[in-house]
């Protein structure tokens, strides 16, 4: 199997530009009622596979601050509960 090329699954992370597509629609507006900060200690990388496993719907994760500071959108109202219990997990593992 050739090495030159490799799909990587992104399931329902959106970039910025995704986000810019979805100006003025419901989609955004849910997403930006569901948004949460995640402040991590400096040089810490949090384990987004993981904080993001089982999330259903679109997602979006946005760094401010040099890496010590994100922002996370939703859309759907359970994805929310579903990362919190992600992260609640991976805290406890850290």
């Amino acid at each position: 199997m050739s090495k030159k090329i490799k799909m990587i699954d992104n399931q329902g992370a959106l970039s910025e530009d995704d986000l810019s597509l979805l100006r003025g629609t419901p989609t955004l507006l849910d997403m930006m009622r569901n948004r949460r900060l995640l402040v991590v200690a400096s040089g810490y990388e949090p384990d987004w596979e993981a904080i993001t496993d089982n999330i259903r719907g679109l997602y979006h994760i946005r760094n401010y601050h040099q890496k010590q500071i994100f922002q996370v959108w939703f859309e759907r109202d359970e994805d929310v509960v579903t990362f919190e219990q992600n992260l609640f997990i991976q805290k406890l593992s850290v």
